[in-house]
């Protein structure tokens, strides 16, 4: 007996739950021999697989690697400018009067982020992710003793777009590498 999905009209085969066209559940029953994984569940060569959790899972995951990047990405622009008596300076986190800074570690934390969300190694992840984030809340202490310091020439200084993009790609891989962490597979 032939199967079509209801909503697309595409044949399903005898042990498909779910369309491959459209995703559509079908409502009618397997042929014999087949079992049903149940509302959520589509077959996979003999497993189930929860279809709402995979699809989570996968965005998670490019979400890791992106703001891993994000990253690696905020240690490279400049995070902060000075500017007095007409000159004015960048630096950046990576390279500090012409030495190697804190930006090298963020470029770490960020490629092992990227290397463990792709391969899934959800420990790891979480430690870079925590990692980058403790390296964040250090250069934002770092930026709140300059500016106390400094007192009323505080606004020579303005941040960079490394300063931002630091604080947003180290919150969302922390909050991300946790999602990944808490989920089952």
């Amino acid at each position: 007996m032939k199967r079509f999905c209801t909503n697309c009209g595409k044949e399903l085969g005898e042990q498909e739950i779910f369309c491959t066209e459209c995703g559509t559940k079908s409502d009618l029953p397997l042929s014999a021999g087949g079992t049903s994984k149940g509302i959520s569940g589509i077959s996979v060569g003999g497993s189930a697989v929860n279809k709402g959790e995979a699809s989570g899972n996968l965005g998670i995951k490019i979400g890791i690697i992106v703001a891993s990047a994000l990253v690696i990405l905020s240690a490279i622009l400049p995070f902060v400018s000075v500017s007095a008596f007409g000159q004015s300076m960048s630096m950046s986190l990576l390279l500090a009067d012409g030495e190697l800074g804190e930006g090298v570690f963020l470029i770490i934390f960020g490629t092992l982020g990227i290397i463990f969300g792709a391969l899934r190694i959800k420990i790891g992840a979480l430690v870079a992710g925590i990692l980058s984030f403790i390296l964040c809340c250090y250069e934002m202490y770092n930026m709140a003793i300059i500016y106390e310091e400094l007192g009323g020439l505080s606004g020579l200084i303005s941040r960079g777009a490394g300063f931002y993009l630091l604080i947003l790609s180290s919150i969302a891989l922390l909050v991300l590498s946790i999602l990944n962490f808490v989920f089952k597979k």
